[in-house]
């Protein structure tokens, strides 16, 4: 082995580790679902889904503004 190599392995693995540790948040969680099973998935698309129409619930006071920005939406998309 050359009398360099052992430091040339070392940095390797200090820039692999320093690589993984600097994950992100989002992708720990994406990588965790992704492993968990069927049902757990869809416990928590369950979940989520009560979750979103709950807090529409609280923010959203006037249904028409809510209607208007869907078809809004739903124009752009179209267009497109």
């Amino acid at each position: 082995m050359a009398p360099g190599a052992d430091r040339d392995i070392g940095e390797s693995l200090l820039r692999r580790n320093k690589r993984k540790a600097t994950t992100r948040p989002m992708q720990t969680v994406a990588t965790w679902v992704r492993r968990q099973p069927p049902m757990v998935k869809a416990f928590l698309a369950v979940v989520s889904w009560l979750g979103a129409l709950f807090f529409l619930g609280m923010v959203v006071h006037d249904q028409d503004n809510l209607f208007v920005l869907a078809e809004v939406f739903d124009s752009i998309g179209t267009s497109s």
